[in-house]
């Protein structure tokens, strides 16, 4: 469909539904330019296929476009400054300034990183299907129930896909704690991660989403940070320290310590039992690269 505005104002109901719309505008390759705009009625705005670092001044505010789908409010009240313009699709609605209370009952809020689904798209196809009849009688009822359904739909996958990606975030920080309280042990992570219903990949990609450390470097340093604390407080030996961190052989222990701390592990127990400062450079990147 071309860019259109269609007002459904004076359109007349059979039903007194508590969301009539007003507008309903159908923006493709969308860009818009407000100039200290007061917005006096509601827009509910679905923007996607976002191109990313738009930035607009929302009551004095700025906010940077994310590039990702988005459910935007705007209540009545607000002013809205573009500041750098983006093209994006929008569909927006627009409703009289007594809905507020309606919509806020609702629960209806601006979401960002929503997700177009077929069900999502099928009420989208609906509403472009109704508009080309829109003087027809039942027509504006049926496209102010759409809209509210759109909005719900796209409310119950976001909030679903909350809960999802708090259900994984458990998994993936369960695992790193496993790891941590499990470092004597020899770990097969692929085995580890079947367990929690993961496939290699994809536990990489979630576990890349919490953690700066990959799953073998974080294992790595918690293995250093053990030794070192056996270093100061134990009085094992370092051949006792390396069987009890997981460390493969004592040879590699030492190579990994020396590098990351220019000293041996014998040295860094008398400095730091006599308070002696250690300087400690900040490792490189190729002293994480062993495996588990």
């Amino acid at each position: 469909m071309e860019k259109h505005t269609y007002n459904l104002e004076k359109l007349k109901r059979l039903l007194n539904f508590p969301f009539r719309l007003k507008e309903i505008g159908w923006m493709p390759e969308h860009v818009y330019i407000h100039r200290q705009t007061l917005i006096n009625r509601i827009f509910v705005c679905l923007t996607f296929n976002f191109k990313a670092g738009g930035i607009s001044e929302v009551n004095g505010r700025l906010v940077h476009s994310s590039g990702k789908d988005h459910l935007g409010i705007i209540w009545p009240g607000t002013v809205l400054q573009t500041i750098q313009a983006r093209e994006h699709d929008e569909i927006f609605f627009t409703y009289d300034a007594s809905c507020v209370e309606a919509f806020r009952n609702l629960g209806l809020n601006s979401m960002d990183g929503i997700r177009i689904t077929k069900s999502v798209e099928n009420i989208i196809e609906e509403i472009r299907l109704e508009l080309k009849h829109l003087y027809r009688p039942g027509t504006a009822d049926r496209l102010d129930q759409l809209a509210i359904r759109l909005f719900t739909e796209l409310l119950i996958e976001f909030r679903a896909g909350a809960e999802e990606r708090h259900r994984i975030n458990l998994k993936i920080h369960d695992i790193a704690s496993w790891l941590a309280s499990h470092l004597h042990e020899k770990i097969n992570l692929t085995a580890l991660v079947k367990e929690y219903g993961f496939s290699r990949r994809t536990f990489y990609r979630e576990w890349g989403k919490l953690y700066q450390l990959s799953p073998v470097r974080f294992l790595l340093e918690q293995r250093m940070k053990l030794a070192e604390e056996l270093l100061i407080r134990s009085e094992c030996s370092v051949g006792e320290i390396v069987e009890q961190c997981g460390f493969v052989s004592s040879i590699y222990f030492y190579q990994r310590f020396r590098m990351k701390h220019r000293c041996s592990p014998l040295q860094y127990r008398r400095r730091g039992r006599t308070g002696f400062t250690l300087q400690v450079p900040v490792p490189s990147e190729s002293i994480f690269q062993e495996k588990i």
